[in-house]
């Protein structure tokens, strides 16, 4: 499994200092590039927390399920789940790069004179809708089974995605980066945020040994996508039998 090594070229509108985070996720991670997220990428009202407008981040990080040779069912399921939802899309946006790849990792950027507070609420935000989503893509792929919507495909349905344990992100303010990390509500249908935890720093652009740190984290993080994220969206969300889809 891979993380998708397509990202989008057309930096309009975009500043100098999200230019030049990207570089260093492209440095830290290789080939599995982060595609920037336009800023027309809006959260989908239908996953929106009542509470709060559409937020928006500037990094997304995301798994290309066609990269996965271990589970070829993964990449057939997602595309029958999409054509069959409004949006066309697996994700909490409709963005039209997106909508095949599941999203993992957000990151939002804030001047170092920008306000921290409301990055955090804008992550947070995020992150709720996209619990919402996932509860939702959940029951929608397991009615695609009882419908026989989709084929040659195995499924041990689960009552819960519990193998998502948590949603990471990451702040950017100024030089210094941040992981935070969302639960889940207790209820999947729940418009709130469950709990987020924020500013564990991780390194700093201002000096070499900060910015080695940042590249240790998040090779980390990629690490953690492969391992843990990714076969528990596979297993929980999907419903596919990791045993089958294997062999």
């Amino acid at each position: 499994m891979g993380l998708s090594p397509r990202w989008r070229k057309r930096f309009g509108g975009l500043s100098s200092l999200v230019r030049s985070n990207h570089r260093l996720f492209k440095l830290a991670m290789h080939l599995a590039n982060p595609r920037l997220c336009s800023t027309s990428a809006t959260i989908s009202t239908a996953y929106r927390p009542r509470v709060s407008p559409h937020k928006l981040v500037d990094f997304a990080i995301f798994v290309s399920p066609e990269a996965d040779k271990t589970r070829p069912a993964a990449s057939e399921t997602i595309k029958a789940i999409c054509k069959q939802r409004a949006t066309l899309s697996i994700n909490h946006i409709d963005y039209p790069p997106f909508r095949s790849e599941p999203i993992v990792v957000s990151v939002g950027t804030k001047r170092p004179d920008g306000d921290i507070n409301n990055a955090t609420l804008q992550l947070g935000t995020w992150h709720a809708a996209q619990f919402r989503n996932i509860s939702a893509v959940r029951l929608l792929a397991s009615s695609l089974d009882a419908l026989n919507v989709r084929n040659n495909t195995s499924r041990r349905v689960k009552g819960d995605t519990s193998g998502i344990e948590f949603l990471p992100g990451i702040l950017i303010h100024g030089h210094v980066w941040y992981f935070v990390a969302s639960t889940p509500p207790r209820e999947p249908a729940a418009r709130n945020t469950g709990c987020l935890y924020t500013k564990i720093q991780i390194g700093t652009t201002e000096k070499p040994l900060g910015v080695y740190s940042i590249v240790v984290a998040l090779q980390r993080i990629k690490e953690w996508v492969e391992t843990k994220y990714w076969p528990a969206f596979c297993d929980d969300v999907l419903g596919l039998d990791l045993d089958s889809s294997e062999g």
